[in-house]
């Protein structure tokens, strides 16, 4: 039977918060490095929790889980390179906002969005655990094929500049999915006799192919060329200022918050697709839809809020029925 006070001890004992304050550091190193990820991350403090109490183990890998939400957002803000899946939508307005001179502005933005989702993600968790259970069993196949369509339709609205563009990137992306051992028929499909091609391409290496490699070449320019990276200027009440920013536009909270607790509890989705469609419905809602990618505020906090909100939704599915909702939840699990 479920005793709160068991948790609140935990909470409250000061070795468990610095051990939690520990692993959230842990947790924002993974997501800040390209190529790393939480999913690593928890898989290398795994053995570190087999001694310790089950909540001050869990209390720990969901600190390292939700400090690599985080810290992906830290180099897509910088060098345009997001650190996880879920944090390339940042990029389209936090590196904007970064180029501008707003990188402070952008940073606090990613920081209190992230701590919002959490915190929505959490509420989720304690308290519609049961029927957001019961909605997850009834995701099977062909809902997941929907989803991967509506997925694909939002290119249409982050390409509104230029939508051949967008068709030419979604193509080049199906091609790569493609890529791999066909899960109806088992034959390899585009693997060219390569055993690590057989399980497909990784998202990961995929990002750090068609993010930081480009970045890198940027930034090999001469010293004196625009643009060559992100200036970084020091402000005082920056904070403050985005702090109230961010409860006039708490909206945004709401909408991406919902989205990324039900995709969250989706098998296999992940905070990489709740984080495009959470841009797009945000831009959906907007006011001024145009100014999404020319570096707002709403940008930044729509991806940040909504992958922070994977985590307790991700986690609904793995604690009710022992099925996660994504590749940290599974190493958790």
């Amino acid at each position: 039977m479920f005793d709160p006070w068991v948790v609140l001890s935990a909470l409250t004992d000061p070795v468990t918060l610095l051990l939690m304050s520990l692993s959230a550091c842990f947790g924002i190193v993974m997501g800040a490095v390209p190529g790393l990820s939480g999913t690593l991350g928890i898989a290398l403090l795994l053995p570190f929790t087999f001694g310790l109490e089950p909540a001050t183990a869990l209390l720990m890998l969901g600190s390292v889980y939700c400090g690599s939400e985080y810290g992906g957002s830290i180099p897509a803000i910088l060098i345009n390179t997001p650190g996880t899946a879920a944090a390339l939508c940042t990029t389209f307005d936090g590196h904007v906002m970064a180029m501008k001179g707003e990188a402070q502005k952008a940073l606090f933005t990613a920081l209190i969005s992230s701590v919002a989702g959490g915190v929505f993600g959490v509420a989720a968790l304690l308290f519609l655990s049961v029927p957001l259970a019961n909605v997850s069993m009834k995701f099977g196949a062909p809902e997941q094929f929907w989803l991967c369509v509506f997925a694909l339709t939002i290119i249409a609205s982050l390409s509104s500049g230029n939508v051949l563009k967008g068709v030419i990137g979604a193509l080049v992306g199906l091609l790569l999915a493609c890529v791999g051992m066909d899960p109806v028929t088992g034959y390899p499909r585009f693997t060219f006799n390569t055993m690590e091609l057989m399980s497909g391409i990784n998202v990961v290496p995929a990002l750090i192919g068609l993010f930081a490699i480009p970045q890198a070449l940027l930034l090999l320019r001469a010293p004196g060329e625009k643009g060559v990276m992100a200036p970084y200027r020091r402000a005082p009440g920056v904070f403050w200022e985005t702090l109230k920013g961010f409860f006039r536009r708490l909206w945004v909270v709401l909408v991406a918050g919902v989205v990324g607790v039900v995709v969250g509890i989706m098998p296999g989705a992940g905070g990489n697709i709740a984080s495009f469609v959470a841009y797009n419905e945000a831009k959906r809602f907007s006011r001024k839809p145009e100014a999404f990618g020319t570096g707002i505020m709403e940008g930044v906090m729509a991806p940040e809020v909504c992958n922070n909100a994977v985590v307790g939704g991700a986690q609904i599915p793995m604690l009710t029925l022992g099925i996660p909702g994504s590749a940290p939840a599974a190493v958790m699990l």
